[in-house]
């Protein structure tokens, strides 16, 4: 490596700097965010390695909206690395701080490795501090980033690892050897389809990009090969007997979750990581229809959503992320230029979890490096004025819907924490007994004031007993279990504003099956939670009908 390329690299620290400081801006004011969804089966996952540390599965958890409780490893998948991640800080009072700060930090590590890398594959310093910029600011990000979940983590791991690797192959260093095997070995094991970073770097062994001028040979594949030897072990060690390693679990898979999964996937490079929009504007001279057929897309998908029949407006949207995607390799492939089409099937590698039951934003996390690295470069035709104003403002833009995105998913979190602390705490400093039913954060918070969960057969509330439930938290199902109850108090949350999760309107940011956008306008009441007097046992004949 000469002089002038090892002053690019030394910049790294400079060229993320922006990035970082907008990060910090814009993610800090939400630190305390409730935890929501599935941060509690990850919670727990670290609690389970204090007491068994090749055992993060094996505990039993009260999930998926189901009165019968399984271990773990059966009812999701196993992600079992986001438990190790957690088991330093789980026992830490102010929790969720820890976390989301912790997050925070693996979040800009990324930033750090997607400069680095986009500077190995030959972008200007210039894009290459924009690439930074989108990558934080794409809307989902930050929200996501706010959460207990291995998303960022994976993703982080990911590109930390082809940034090494791509060292390793300019520079046959041990120590550069060791790091991306680390990395891309222990990405897998936070995110199954991360497998897809160790398929990567087999690409970039073959394809003759990052400035390397070494024949190919065995020796250029031993991270790759020790990476997947680790994955392999730190599976085959920490699995069940009874499981089938990190795969989710069979009755989440099916062929017929493919076209809807599909259709996501390829809007969200449309709405969520919207790397197709800024290629759209790039090419708006010499592609009109395009920008004609998206402009049609965008007036049809927000008619079609006042009716709530947005399905042929998100097919439209796919298509067009879609076709960006195809164009991404044809030219990567038609120029044979190696990290032009290895942009591309980076961008693919979320297809591993089409035949998963959901694939929401989440699952592109991992791919949202690419994506930022390709909108950053997509204006290298147009002026310097053009591209600075288009790429600020769709930063500004950006910037402003994650803050929405943020904004709204820390009112939607705060529900569980909020109807625990007026619900349960009270009364179980009383010396009341007070049971819960629901999933999400009402699972973590309800246990943390106090309340018990209920098992249909095993552990159920006796007459006198207080019994909390929440409408979308799936326990409003069990009150007809209790022929004979007393409300005694209720928490109703409403409001007019953003909405991260709603069947109601559309908004699916944690599942698509829920709705296609990972943001939308809404008003009137969001959830309810209620607290019952048991007066008579429960009749299990009526859990069983």
């Amino acid at each position: 490596m000469d002089l002038r390329t090892v002053t690019r690299f030394s910049s790294v620290p400079r060229l993320s700097a922006p990035a970082a400081i907008l990060a910090c801006a814009l993610f800090l004011p939400f630190l305390n965010k409730a935890f929501l969804v599935d941060d509690p089966y990850f919670l727990l996952q670290a609690e389970q390695v204090r007491h068994e540390f090749l055992h993060p599965l094996n505990f039993n958890i009260c999930w998926f909206v189901t009165w019968d409780c399984a271990p773990a490893y059966k009812l999701a998948p196993g992600a079992a690395l986001m438990g190790y991640f957690l088991a330093p800080v789980i026992r830490v009072a102010a929790l969720e701080p820890v976390v989301h700060l912790l997050q925070l930090v693996v979040l800009l590590a990324a930033v750090a490795a997607t400069v680095s890398l986009a500077l190995r594959w030959g972008v200007r310093p210039a894009e290459a501090r924009v690439a930074g910029l989108l990558l934080v600011t794409f809307p989902p990000v930050l929200a996501l980033t706010d959460t207990a979940m291995p998303d960022t983590l994976a993703m982080s791991l990911g590109v930390i690892g082809l940034e090494r690797f791509s060292a390793w192959m300019e520079n046959r260093k041990a120590a550069i050897g060791a790091a991306a095997a680390l990395a891309l070995g222990l990405a897998p094991f936070a995110r199954l389809h991360a497998i897809g970073f160790i398929a990567l770097g087999a690409v970039a062994a073959i394809l003759p990009f990052c400035g390397g001028r070494r024949p190919l040979n065995w020796t250029s594949v031993l991270p790759l090969l020790a990476a997947g030897a680790m994955f392999l072990a730190l599976s085959y060690f920490t699995r069940e007997q009874s499981s089938i390693g990190p795969l989710p679990p069979e009755a989440r898979l099916g062929l017929a979750n493919i076209p809807r999964n599909a259709r996501a996937l390829f809007s969200y490079y449309v709405i969520a990581f919207p790397v197709a929009a800024l290629w759209l504007i790039s090419e708006r001279r010499r592609s009109g229809w395009i920008a004609l057929y998206a402009g049609a897309a965008f007036v049809v998908c927000v008619e079609l959503a006042k009716m709530r029949m947005a399905l042929a407006a998100t097919w439209m949207l796919a298509a067009l992320g879609g076709l960006y995607v195809a164009l991404e390799l044809w030219r990567g492939a038609r120029a044979r230029t190696p990290n032009l089409l290895l942009a591309g099937l980076w961008l693919l590698m979320p297809c591993a979890v089409l035949p998963y039951f959901q694939l929401p934003p989440k699952y592109l996390i991992a791919s949202a490096p690419a994506a930022a690295i390709l909108g950053a470069t997509c204006f290298t035709q147009e002026s310097s004025r053009f591209r600075r104003l288009v790429l600020t403002a769709s930063i500004v833009i950006f910037a402003i819907a994650s803050v929405l995105i943020l904004r709204a998913d820390a009112r939607f979190a705060d529900m569980p924490r909020s109807a625990s602390q007026e619900l349960i705490a009270p009364y179980v400093i009383k010396g009341e007994k007070v049971w819960f039913i629901g999933e999400w954060g009402l699972y973590w918070y309800a246990q943390q004031a106090g309340a018990r969960v209920v098992i249909t057969g095993t552990s159920m509330p006796q007459p006198g007993d207080l019994l909390v439930t929440g409408e979308i938290d799936g326990g409003s199902a069990v009150l007809q279990l209790f022929p004979r109850k007393t409300l005694i108090a209720d928490r109703i949350f409403a409001w007019t504003g953003g909405r991260t999760m709603s069947f109601a309107d559309k908004a699916g940011l944690y599942s698509n099956i829920w709705g296609p956008l990972p943001w939308s306008w809404g008003s009137g009441e969001v959830d309810r939670f209620q607290l019952w007097r048991v007066e008579e046992p429960a009749s299990l004949s009526s859990a069983h009908e």
